[in-house]
């Protein structure tokens, strides 16, 4: 919804900016003893309050819903499988060399909660692999644990 030139979703106003915030507010949150995990948590109950009204525990429509907002919102071409859990995929996010230095706790809490609220379940993506190495630009993969 857009009142007065504000995106809202819900109660949470969205809004644009650069690509390099997420990685400098990472960076200087780990700096602080457990600011990265208060990072992924702050992260993970966004996006559970989020999907919360969403709750559908088809897989599936969990999946694409997933999917869709974490693209449109910036991150990349997301894809969720289910390998033994789920694991999320995106390919050309991170945008920048910055993405070396960060342990992606915000994307990886925001789509952690994203999936915990539409599946009614605990999902927990903790684990991550970077490649740059694909034809397709860098991909992102993380498997819940």
């Amino acid at each position: 919804m857009c009142i007065r030139d504000r995106l809202k979703y819900r109660q949470y106003r969205h809004f644009i900016c650069e690509s390099s915030l997420f990685y400098f507010v990472e960076q200087e949150l780990e700096k602080l003893v457990g600011g990265g995990q208060i990072l992924f948590d702050s992260a993970f109950e966004y996006g559970r309050e989020l999907a919360e009204f969403q709750t559908d525990s088809v897989k599936e429509v969990a999946k694409k819903y997933v999917m869709d907002y974490l693209s449109a919102i910036g991150f990349g071409d997301v894809h969720i499988r289910e390998r033994n859990g789920f694991e999320l995929i995106s390919h050309y996010f991170p945008w920048t060399e910055l993405a070396d230095e960060i342990n992606f706790s915000l994307f990886r809490g925001l789509a952690s909660g994203l999936m915990t609220g539409l599946l009614g379940k605990n999902v927990m993506f903790n684990e991550f692999t970077k490649n740059t190495s694909t034809e397709d630009g860098f991909t992102f993969a993380s498997a819940e644990n």
